[in-house]
C-alpha cells in the first residue's frame, strides 16, 4: 500500500527559532509527513541536494 504525503504550496518565508523547525521559504512546495498538530506540520524539502525537515506554521501554506 502506498503512503500518500500531500504536498504544500508556501505563501510565505519562515525563519526557524528552534533547531526542530524549518526554514520555508514563499514558492517552495513542501512535502508533509504529519499533520498530527493542527498549527505546527513536520515537512521536507530539497536544496541543492540537500533534503531538510523540520516543524513549520501550518497557516503560512495551502495544498498544492
Amino acid at each position: 500500500m502506498l503512503n500518500f504525503q500531500p504536498k504544500v504550496h508556501v505563501n510565505y518565508d519562515f525563519q526557524p527559532r528552534s533547531e526542530d523547525e524549518l526554514e520555508i521559504r514563499r514558492g517552495e512546495v513542501i512535502t508533509v509527513v504529519d499533520k498530527t498538530d493542527n498549527d505546527w506540520w513536520e515537512g521536507q524539502v530539497e536544496r541543492d541536494n540537500v533534503i531538510y525537515k523540520g516543524h513549520f506554521p501550518a497557516t503560512y501554506v495551502t495544498l498544492y
